[in-house]
């Protein structure tokens, strides 16, 4: 992208972080935002990168899944732990190595045996952006989480049958998405009932289906190319997508918003089905309910009381569903 200086991070930014504190669970927000005084030390560093907060409910159910497994961990997520792609999509270099290395430093704070990520860009921008000099071995030694969970994956009763037939959403042509993609067919093969679709992984939209991915490729090839996936997949049988990625679902359910009725198809992010046979609660998916429904007015009814309890305001919270749900925004 080229040096566009008139970039509004703010309000950027601003939507991610009002998006999350509008859909989490308001019992607790499950990731740090911001650092404590004095940093504790934890086996493990869960980095989410700025942009799954948006989808809360995978966010969350994460957590679920790690404290089921009883791992020493904590999360860091949100605008304030992020790689600093946006700035440097938008040739401000100097402030995304900055945001880079602040929050490497943040990693290495908590002193961990592991680091692990979620964001497939995230991982990029360590592999292609992180200087040598600022390379440390929680860096170096970094592994995804589904990669993670599974070499866990005995340790995960996975005995509850989740009688689906699903077609795996997956990219291809990188180690990493590869790895990732056999991961989660790997772990959602033990889920009894569950029956999975062979469906080719999707190789033309790079290693996620990020914003940035969607608007190099154009929005109307993405949506063609989901369109006949989508299509292949019904064809197969499948009641449901399974997402790896907070992109993709994110992708997906809004794309489909504007799809007939009889051309859509329920979207479940893999976790949520591992939550559902470890017989966890669900997390609700509400980032895909409101996509479904479009109505900036009904959300906001719906949500006034949790904006007065937060002390959000109330603008600020109708730009935010807006610029994610609305369709006059799309």
């Amino acid at each position: 992208m080229a040096d566009d200086k008139s970039f509004d991070y703010a309000a950027h930014f601003g939507n991610f972080r009002t998006i999350a504190e509008l859909l989490r669970d308001p019992e607790q927000r499950t990731w740090l935002t911001s650092m404590p005084r004095e940093p504790e030390h934890h086996k493990y560093v869960v980095w989410l990168g700025c942009s799954i907060t948006r989808t809360t409910h995978i966010a969350d159910t994460l957590n679920d899944v790690l404290n089921y497994l009883q791992a020493d961990f904590v999360t860091l997520g949100g605008p304030s732990n992020c790689c600093g792609i946006v700035h440097a999509g938008n040739g401000d270099k100097a402030a995304a190595d900055t945001m880079l290395r602040q929050t490497v430093r943040k990693f290495d704070a908590f002193t961990p045996e592991k680091m692990l990520n979620w964001c497939p860009s995230c991982n990029t921008e360590l592999q292609t952006r992180l200087p040598a000099e600022a390379r440390t071995a929680t860096t170096e030694g970094r592994a995804s989480v589904t990669s993670f969970l599974a070499e866990q994956v005995d340790r995960l009763a996975l005995k509850n049958p989740v009688a689906l037939k699903v077609a795996i959403h997956s990219h291809g042509g990188t180690p990493e998405e590869d790895g990732d993609g056999a991961a989660v067919r790997m772990i959602l093969g033990r889920v009894p009932g569950l029956e999975i679709i062979e469906t080719p992984p999707v190789t033309q939209f790079l290693r996620h289906c990020s914003d940035a991915n969607v608007r190099k490729h154009g929005k109307s090839t993405y949506e063609a190319a989901l369109r006949d996936w989508i299509a292949q997949a019904k064809g197969q049988g499948a009641s449901h997508i399974v997402t790896l990625y907070h992109s993709c679902h994110r992708q997906i359910v809004l794309i489909q918003a504007s799809f007939p009725e009889d051309e859509q198809i329920e979207v479940v992010n893999y976790l949520t089905l591992i939550a559902r046979s470890l017989g966890l609660p669900e997390r609700d998916d509400n980032f895909a309910r409101f996509a479904k429904s479009g109505d900036i007015d009904a959300m906001m009814e719906e949500l006034q009381p949790r904006i007065a309890t937060m002390g959000l305001d109330p603008a600020r919270a109708r730009a935010s569903l807006t610029a994610h749900f609305s369709r006059a925004a799309k």
